[in-house]
């Protein structure tokens, strides 16, 4: 029985080094992507910019259609 349980501590305690491994792995991953992410929200806000801009161009088109 102990040796059952023995294997069965061994497996586990290998499992948690694997993912604790894959975690730091994923850590790491993600800090190198945070400037990305900040680069795609800046460059995700200037084309909302030219959308709002660009809307609004096209309501005050209609505004001077229909005068």
């Amino acid at each position: 029985m102990d040796d059952k349980l023995d294997l069965i501590l061994d497996r586990l305690t290998a499992m948690d080094r694997g993912l604790k491994a894959e975690i730091s792995s994923l850590k790491s991953e993600i800090g190198s992507l945070k400037p990305e992410i900040g680069s795609l929200k800046s460059e995700t806000q200037a084309i909302s910019k030219k959308v709002d801009m660009t809307w609004r161009a096209i309501q005050e088109l209609r505004m001077i259609k229909l005068s």
